[in-house]
């Protein structure tokens, strides 16, 4: 299938980028969870989460991926406060699923 990273941006209720990490930045875990951590909560109640997976191929090409949460990352990120989380599809036709929470 090729090299995969997803990669999770945390922004506060004006837009403006709080943290962002990788599943691939060190320690292990998932980059949705890792964002999460040590952050205070004021800085991104009623924020938004994007959520992007990159795929490469064997020739390392950029290829679109679905980049929907797991069912424990989407846990975190709905007791956690934010508004809104954004993800991309993998999809040409529709390339982002907005979800409001």
């Amino acid at each position: 299938m090729g090299y995969r990273r997803h990669y999770a941006i945390l922004l506060d209720s004006k837009g403006n980028i709080i943290k962002e990490r990788s599943n691939n930045d060190g320690d292990c875990g998932h980059a949705e969870i890792r964002t999460l951590k040590n952050v205070d909560k004021k800085q991104y109640i009623n924020g938004t989460m994007i959520i992007v997976r990159h795929v490469f191929n064997e020739r390392k090409e950029s290829v679109g991926s679905m980049s929907k949460p797991c069912k424990m990352c989407m846990r975190h990120i709905l007791y956690s406060g934010m508004k809104q989380i954004v993800y991309s599809t993998g999809n040409i036709n529709n390339p982002w699923i907005k979800v409001i929470i």
